[in-house]
């Protein structure tokens, strides 16, 4: 794990930290009376890409994960899917097979509520490259209206 760490920081040695290839955007579509489909969008700079939430090792990079547990009155239902420009294939930095997203990957988290539940929070962890470089991994924290 320390030669992964000394790895991410050779490439963003180089790096401004004020660089952010990667926005989100946050949706909720209702599907029943308590049930709805949570979509959380990533618009990916061209030439960067994000990590699938499923990675074979985790001696590689840090998969993208979805953290709905700050919530109350709230049930996952399922795994969360994900969907966009998806390649898969050897990432020579990690020397492991990896799933990666380019330009844009949508996660979609079906979710059961309470009545009174109108808003969720979830915390978005994920990691970017380049093929030259690696950004450390980020959290971020995003509001959903239901």
């Amino acid at each position: 794990m320390l030669f992964m760490f000394a790895v991410l920081l050779q490439f963003t040695s180089n790096l401004n930290g004020q660089h952010n290839p990667v926005s989100w955007n946050v949706s909720s579509e209702k599907t029943d009376e308590t049930i709805y489909k949570i979509n959380i969008e990533a618009k990916i700079e061209s030439g960067w890409y994000v990590y699938s939430q499923v990675l074979e090792s985790d001696m590689g990079p840090v998969a993208t994960f979805l953290d709905f547990s700050t919530n109350s009155g709230v049930k996952l239902m399922g795994k969360a899917d994900e969907s966009g420009n998806r390649k898969e294939g050897m990432d020579k930095a990690f020397g492991m097979n990896v799933v990666k997203y380019l330009d844009n990957v949508t996660f979609s988290q079906t979710i059961k509520v309470e009545p009174n539940v109108q808003e969720i929070n979830c915390i978005v962890t994920f990691m970017t490259c380049n093929g030259e470089m690696c950004l450390p991994p980020k959290d971020i924290p995003l509001k959903i209206n239901l």
